[in-house]
This record gives C-alpha cells, sequence and structure tokens, in this order.
C-alpha cells in the first residue's frame, strides 16, 4: 500500500507508508526544492540531513557531518551544487556526483 505525497515540485509522488511516517515524525521536514533535472530537494529539520528525490520517486538522504545543525531553507545553484542554511548560523555544501 502506498500513500499519495500530493503535489511535490510540480509532481505526484507515491511512497509506502512506513517512509512517510520515518520523515515525518523522525525527520521533520522543513523545506523543499526543485532541481533542474525535475526533482526535489528537501530539508530534515530534526533528522540532520538533506534529501533528494528523483523524478521517479527514488529517494536519497544526505546525513550532514555537523551535529544537531537542524538544516532549514534549501537552493540549488544553477552547477547543480545544493546549498543549505543552518539553525548553527553556517550555511552546507553539497554537491552531487554525476551520474554515470
Amino acid at each position: 500500500m502506498t500513500r499519495k505525497v500530493g503535489l511535490l515540485c510540480g509532481r505526484e509522488f507515491s511512497f509506502p507508508p512506513a517512509f512517510l511516517e520515518r520523515v515525518n515524525s523522525l525527520g521533520r521536514p522543513h523545506a523543499i526544492t526543485a532541481d533542474p533535472a525535475g526533482g526535489c530537494w528537501f530539508t530534515e529539520w530534526a533528522g540532520n540531513r538533506i534529501g533528494h528525490i528523483t523524478p521517479t520517486g527514488g529517494v536519497t538522504l544526505h546525513d550532514l557531518p555537523v551535529p544537531a545543525a537542524e538544516p532549514h531553507g534549501i537552493t540549488v545553484a544553477l552547477d547543480g551544487t545544493v546549498w543549505t542554511a543552518l539553525e548553527t548560523g553556517a550555511v552546507a555544501r553539497l554537491t552531487p556526483r554525476p551520474r554515470s
């Protein structure tokens, strides 16, 4: 069984209930932004990580190297670099690896 998440970055995604429960209760999603490839990047404020949803619904989570960073806002630069503002007063950068 899956549940619809509604429109995320112009697409409707379906995810298993266990995944949604974990993200919503443990991760506490905060911000979301689209990327040029049709996917979405989001922050998990309480989970101390950022995540990516591909256009086909695949999910990848990236832990932040700083404990209790509490990522808030997020954006994707033209070169594909992902930037997120941290509650600690800093910013974090993630440069995704090119897909082969």
